[in-house]
């Protein structure tokens, strides 16, 4: 029980020999800050992420005097008061896009978390670097005691800069040089030709190429993956890919994504930034027939010629019109060969054509369609025409030698007539030969 009583006496001289109300002072005190990332990661080239900064106060109020004369103090010398942090890029090649930020006071043996938005440059090299951390503070020099409660305060500004370690990863980074279409047009399958250095600052193992749809445009990939193999900076290669084009596109350039999946030294699989490629896509292979209506007379048949036009923006080869024939009418050969036909060519098809006796006499609209393939040897049918085909009435002779009513009228009266005449004739005849006698 005798270390019990001890501590209750020394306890008991402390109290008489510091008051209650005693006053405390502080001889040797001051901040300590540091800084630190809230979690140990690499940064990759191309990167937009927050740092999280922790800013430390370590500082301590080393010597304490405690006596009846003084007054209390509010203040700590061991206080960083009213900080502000701001993080710059120096030279690294990093853009910090967060101004600089105000984050109250820091006691002694506290700390803060304050984030910063950064963004890592596409080309930046791998390696440690430090980013400069500028810090700025009022810290209390002094603190003067007028008369029995009376304190006069005295500060002073600190401004430091600590630095942050840390540490960029190298990475393939695939640039485009160039970019080839073959027989990309709308509505087609076609090929893509990418040539791409590895403009990054890492090799690249096991590298495939890889395409992807851009958003909504209508180019999308038909085969998408391309095996490179070893990719080491600088390196130049070239890929090919094949495409589909949707039919609504126009003539004009859209937009198709290119990614570089990787394995990097350390085994890691990894992929590459995003490269957007503009695609060059002509316009659709299209016809139109630039031809004049065809007549044909009613209850006739006749072979009709059709005028063709390539409008596109692509060769059509071995193209094969055919029109489609409806009641009133029919067609025995309705398929006519045109050939190759480039952009803006034209050329005629020949279609058998009949119509019907009782076919009303007005303007009609056949539907025709060319079959063709591509460059590529792919088969497509272009969309419907109309061929214009005037079913008119016979007139004069033909109106005549149609009717066979008339026909039969005619050809009795030629029959009655040559008759006529040859019986008139034969009696003329035989008179003569009664005189001569």
């Amino acid at each position: 029980m005798a270390p019990k009583y001890l501590l209750y006496l020394v306890l008991a001289i402390l109290l008489i020999a510091v008051p209650v109300n005693a006053g405390s002072k502080y001889l040797m005190g001051s901040p300590s800050l540091s800084v630190s990332m809230a979690s140990d990661r690499e940064l990759d080239p191309g990167e937009n992420t927050d740092l999280v900064l922790i800013l430390e106060n370590s500082g301590m109020n080393e010597v304490k005097i405690s006596q009846n004369a003084l007054a209390n103090r509010d203040e700590e010398p061991n206080t960083a008061k009213l900080v502000t942090i701001s993080l710059g890029s120096g030279s690294v090649p990093v853009t910090v896009k967060t101004d600089p930020q105000m984050i109250g006071d820091i006691p002694g043996g506290a700390r803060v978390e304050v984030p910063f938005h950064i963004k890592v440059h596409n080309d930046a090299p791998s390696g440690k670097y430090h980013l400069p951390v500028s810090i700025s503070y009022t810290t209390l020099l002094s603190a003067d005691q007028n008369g029995v409660d009376s304190l006069l305060y005295s500060y002073r500004r600190v401004n430091q800069t600590l630095m942050l370690p840390v540490i960029l990863t190298g990475a393939v980074r695939p640039v485009v040089l160039a970019v080839s279409p073959d027989q990309v047009s709308a509505g087609n399958h076609g090929y893509l030709s990418v040539t791409a250095m590895n403009a990054g600052y890492e090799a690249g193992k096991n590298t495939v190429f890889t395409i992807s749809r851009h958003g909504e445009s209508p180019v999308l990939p038909a085969e998408g993956s391309v095996f490179i193999g070893d990719f080491p900076p600088g390196a130049i290669v070239q890929s090919r890919f094949r495409i589909i084009v949707d039919r609504s596109a126009g003539a004009a350039g859209y937009p198709l994504d290119l990614t570089a999946e990787y394995t990097d030294p350390l085994g890691f699989n990894k992929s590459s930034e995003v490269v957007v490629i503009g695609v060059p896509v002509q316009a659709k292979t299209d016809f139109i027939t630039v031809s004049g209506p065809c007549e044909i007379f009613t209850g006739d048949r006749r072979q009709i010629e059709v005028v063709f036009e390539n409008c596109g923006g692509s060769p059509a080869y071995s193209a094969l019109a055919r029109i489609s024939a409806v009641d009133p009418f029919s067609s025995p050969a309705d398929i006519s060969y045109l050939g190759d036909l480039s952009p803006g060519q034209k050329a005629v098809a020949k279609f058998e054509l009949a119509v019907e006796k009782g076919a009303t006499t007005k303007d009609y609209g056949l539907d025709a369609e060319i079959r063709y393939k591509d460059g590529l040897n792919n088969s497509h049918i272009s969309d419907p025409m109309k061929v214009r085909v005037s079913v008119v009435p016979r007139t004069g002779f033909d109106a005549v030698i149609s009717n066979p009513i008339l026909l039969s009228i005619i050809i009795a009266l030629l029959i009655g007539i040559a008759y006529y005449l040859f019986v008139h004739r034969k009696g003329a005849h035989k008179i003569d030969h009664s005189g001569q006698e």
